[in-house]
């Protein structure tokens, strides 16, 4: 628009202005100048956008050239350039190939992405087995990624579709490979190697081993707060050192102020119950439910959802917070939300309409993470025809006998009943009562009669049958 009356005042000047020839002149110049200069400048930009975009090409000719000549760091930046596109079109296949080339030639970061480019199946079919021996050969070199993805390797143990073992489990060799004195610096490295020292079941020995590690790292300036709040477990378990419920407190605090998640709701828990030597403070444990609930901690989001819903009373708007924070809990799969989850789909109620296949869902999710609250809720709704339907005695009895070989009270008086009765099991009155007298120690009194009416009963037929 504003050329358009730009030329305009040109055209009303020259018709009605009196100004003198040179003025006219001058000014009928600028204006072929400035029309030169808007019909070509689009032809000059485009010249010059062509000009940055051969460039690149130029680059990925070159090297393309010096990796074909045999150039190995060339053909690994090539491989680079085909997995990310960089200045040049994604291609997962030739990105595999110039990858092998580079990790052939001995580069341990090709081969740690060769690898998982065979794992994930990224340009070729996937291949566990050749992708952990090249994540071996990284490891070996001490690329630290290999090592890690390695150390996890041997602690789960590889199988492949056919049941071929490709790496045996071996958790002591996972911790030989994280020992090595080259990773003596490396903070994420003695972290996992810590926390493995500290396992349920370790050693005297990996437990002391372990807060000689810790204690090393929190010499440094600037220990993280990991370090820290694994020195406080430490300190409330005597793991590797005396207990000391005051240090334990202390390197907590200074986890948390770290914004270590973990730390900060395991403050919260002992303001809740008043442990150590915190007083109870419901106020103080919702403040750090809450913080380490924003910071993405699932449990924490878990007990801030519990800690909503217990003062909620029948506020609508509070009920659906608390919701969200028991759904970002249960996207972590924390067992506690999601069988809460299941809970609130299996009744209904508060605007929440009754969603049995929901909650079997939400059960199924926790049960498999072993969470034994929900295995017993899971083996109910199968005995009580809630899944599709029907009644499935078998899966009632698989859930109840997970959850009761864990201790889980109601289940082992369930399980024991599924065994004297033959539901979804054969019978087994041995079995039956090995889990009775599990239930009756437990103070299921219930239990406890039971075992009395079947003592009464073997002693009267004792007696008939002298």
């Amino acid at each position: 628009m504003s050329i358009l009356l730009f030329y305009g005042g040109v055209y009303i000047f020259f018709r009605n202005g009196k100004a003198c020839e040179t003025v006219k002149n001058l000014l009928l110049s600028l204006c072929i100048v400035f029309t030169c200069a808007l019909l070509f400048s689009p032809v000059f930009l485009l010249c010059g956008k062509e000009e940055k975009k051969a460039a690149p090409l130029s680059e990925i000719s070159a090297l393309r050239a010096k990796a074909a000549s045999g150039d190995k760091v060339s053909a690994f930046f090539l491989a680079d350039a085909y997995f990310y596109g960089k200045n040049v079109r994604k291609n997962p296949v030739l990105a595999l190939y110039w990858y092998r080339i580079a990790a052939q030639k001995g580069i341990a970061e090709a081969q740690y992405n060769l690898a998982c480019c065979l794992e994930s199946g990224s340009g070729c079919r996937k291949n566990m087995e050749e992708a952990c021996f090249w994540y071996r050969l990284a490891a070996e070199q001490k690329f630290v990624p290999a090592v890690l993805r390695t150390f996890h390797l041997y602690r789960t143990g590889v199988k492949d579709k056919e049941g071929k073992i490709l790496v045996r489990q071996s958790l002591e060799k996972g911790i030989a490979l994280l020992k090595d004195e080259s990773f003596r610096e490396n903070e994420e490295i003695q972290i996992l190697l810590g926390s493995c020292l500290l396992r349920k079941g370790s050693t005297e020995k990996e437990q002391k081993e372990a807060f000689e590690l810790l204690s090393r790292l929190e010499a440094k300036n600037k220990p993280s707060g990991v370090v820290l709040r694994m020195l406080a477990d430490c300190y409330y378990g005597g793991l590797g050192c005396e207990k000391n419920p005051e240090k334990m407190v202390l390197y907590l605090q200074k986890a948390a102020a770290l914004q270590d998640p973990e730390a900060v709701a395991k403050l919260g828990f002992l303001w809740e119950y008043g442990l150590s030597s915190l007083p109870k403070d419901l106020k103080k444990a919702f403040a750090c439910y809450r913080k380490a609930a924003f910071l993405g901690h699932a449990m924490g989001q878990y007990k801030y959802a519990e800690f909503l819903l217990a003062g909620a009373g029948k506020k609508k708007e509070i009920l659906q917070k608390a919701l969200v924070w028991y759904q970002k809990s249960a996207s972590q799969e924390c067992g506690p939300a999601l069988h809460h989850l299941g809970v609130i789909y299996r009744t209904g109620g508060d605007g929440i309409e009754r969603d049995l296949a929901k909650a079997a869902g939400y059960f199924f999710r926790a049960a498999k993470s072993g969470y034994a609250p929900a295995q017993y809720s899971l083996a109910l709704m199968f005995r009580d025809k809630q899944v599709n339907g029907r009644e499935d005695s078998e899966a009632a009895f698989y859930w109840f006998l997970q959850a009761a070989l864990q201790g889980h009270l109601p289940s082992l008086h369930e399980a024991a009943e599924c065994y004297l009765e033959g539901r979804g099991v054969e019978r087994s009155f041995v079995n039956g009562v090995r889990l009775l007298r599990a239930a009756a120690e437990k103070g299921d009194f219930e239990a406890q009669r039971k075992l009395q009416i079947i003592r009464h009963a073997e002693s009267y037929s004792a007696r008939g049958s002298l």
